[in-house]
């Protein structure tokens, strides 16, 4: 077996950012989640690490998260982080929610028993040496994501090429993102069947209008609003008018 290549090798590769920039503008057209996954592999080969995971976490109200993950490393990772519900004590993802400076995992404390667990578990499939990636949507109200690309050689991010494959992965990591807020902004589209009557009071209500002033607008009782929003909240499946407004600025319905 060859000896590894080192990640000074990688970043001295005149190759390296015209070749990220390739995989980052190809991912907009990817048709699933599968073929977003072999592109982030590309990445990850590139970079001569081992593992590669995004995830982006979609907070639509204060009792309902979502976080979706596109993998370029073992999914059995992902199936025990689940199971586990390791998001509510990852501390990688606590940092990505905070900061957008891309930064080493070996830098961010686990401060818990349970989370010193979380990062043990990444290591075992790969992420031995981990650089995060954190990506924030401007115009996003509580959408974060986070890019994860790992080694299982010990140290492997440190030193001098950190800055460089910093800067080569934050453009993939926000494509990313876009990607993934774009696959839920069609798949709520696809649930709620969004009319033109319920864009109107979803924006109505991210504005802070009431029924009132909605049923002057529809030239209709306010009560038959108030009959439509229920309706409405069940599709999108929340419990209130600001959830679903919420949601769908979120998502960038309205």
């Amino acid at each position: 077996m060859s000896e590894r290549q080192a990640l000074s090798e990688a970043v001295n590769n005149p190759d390296l950012l015209p070749r990220f920039a390739n995989i980052a503008s190809r991912i907009p057209a990817a048709a699933d989640g599968a073929e977003v996954g072999e592109l982030l592999a590309e990445a990850v080969v590139l970079l001569g690490a081992d593992a590669g995971a995004f995830a982006s976490f979609m907070k639509d109200d204060e009792h309902d998260s979502s976080y979706r993950f596109i993998l370029a490393c073992d999914p059995a990772w992902c199936l025990e982080y689940e199971n586990g519900a390791c998001f509510m004590h990852d501390p990688w993802i606590s940092y990505a929610r905070h900061y957008s400076e891309p930064t080493l995992a070996s830098r961010i404390v686990a401060r818990t028993e349970r989370e010193r667990q979380v990062v043990a578990m990444a290591r075992r499939y790969g992420f031995q040496s981990t650089l995060i990636v954190p990506a924030h949507s401007p115009q996003g109200l509580t959408r974060l994501g986070g890019l994860c690309i790992g080694s299982s050689q010990p140290a492997y991010f440190d030193g001098d090429g950190l800055a460089a494959v910093a800067f080569a992965a934050t453009p993939l990591a926000m494509r990313l993102h876009e990607w993934q807020v774009a696959q839920l902004r069609r798949e709520l589209l696809d649930r709620a069947q969004l009319s033109e009557t319920d864009i109107l009071l979803l924006r109505h209500a991210r504005a802070g209008q009431r029924s009132k002033q909605s049923a002057a607008v529809l030239k209709v009782n306010p009560v038959s609003i108030d009959s439509h929003w229920q309706r409405l909240n069940a599709r999108l499946g929340v419990n209130s008018r600001i959830s679903a407004a919420n949601m769908a600025a979120e998502y960038g319905v309205i």
